[in-house]
């Protein structure tokens, strides 16, 4: 039993469990959803112009994170943070940051 308990304590398995959870159930919009047409994922889809607003980079940043293009992701999850500062979008760029193996340099970096 404390072998269980000490799985279920370990941060590393629920950070890997919730980012996929949340980086594809978190709402982007309020608006309903318009019916689906066959079109690419959105990991193959080109991106389109530079988003302006905290949405279009957080809908990019998990656009480029599916497609496991960490570094991108990093970049537009830190953009959506500096317009619009949420608690969930400095999960997303931990996270952005563990699969990159730099999240022990940045947490280093802000203690400084």
């Amino acid at each position: 039993m404390a072998f269980r308990s000490r799985r279920l304590l370990n941060p590393g398995i629920w950070l890997r469990s919730l980012v996929p959870l949340l980086l594809v159930l978190w709402p982007t919009t309020g608006a309903p959803a318009p019916p689906r047409s066959p079109v690419p994922s959105p990991a193959t889809q080109p991106p389109a112009a530079e988003p302006t607003t905290a949405a279009g980079h957080y809908r990019e940043a998990r656009r480029l994170y599916l497609a496991r293009d960490y570094e991108g992701a990093l970049g537009h999850f830190r953009r959506a943070h500096q317009l619009e500062p949420r608690d969930f979008l400095l999960f997303n760029i931990a996270v952005c940051l563990e699969r990159l193996d730099r999240l022990a340099e940045e947490i280093g970096r802000a203690h400084v």
